[in-house]
């Protein structure tokens, strides 16, 4: 069992992962949110995605990786917000938790992206940012593309 803490901007994130004799993996169980006007403390389900869909249809190829280059955030109203890649897609996802439930969705699956995702609440929107790039014959372009979520 371990704990970790972070100072990310304004906020403080503290985070406390066990591993699973199960999954032989670490997964966090509890995270701490604090900034200067609030103070959020969230449960996680260690599958909130498993990798076996996109949030909306299952993945054809069986199980993917995911997580890698995760970042959280957590609205003044409790919304947990977490972008990550699926590394096996090499595409960017994003959950969020309002109440009991996860929802998952692509952000973004142009090209090979999701690589070292960071997100910025404002207000009650998450601009998300993200490196991508393109591997072709001729071409080796790679940049940060920026998303907003409401």
């Amino acid at each position: 069992r371990t704990s970790r803490e972070a100072l990310v901007a304004d906020c403080t994130i503290s985070a406390i992962s066990a591993r699973s004799a199960e999954t032989e993996r670490t997964e966090t169980r509890v995270a701490t949110v604090a900034t200067r006007t609030s103070f959020h403390t969230t449960r996680f389900d260690p599958t909130l995605d498993d990798g076996s869909t996109d949030g909306t249809d299952p993945n054809p190829d069986g199980r993917h990786v995911v997580g890698d280059d995760a970042d959280l955030v957590v609205t003044d109203g409790g919304e947990v917000r977490i972008t990550y890649q699926d590394a096996t897609a090499q595409r960017t996802m994003f959950a969020r938790k309002s109440g009991e439930e996860w929802a998952l969705s692509v952000l973004d699956d142009s090209d090979s992206t999701g690589y070292f995702t960071s997100q910025v609440l404002l207000g009650t929107t998450s601009f998300v940012a993200a490196w991508w790039r393109q591997e072709a014959r001729d071409s080796r372009d790679n940049g940060v593309r920026v998303y907003t979520v409401d």
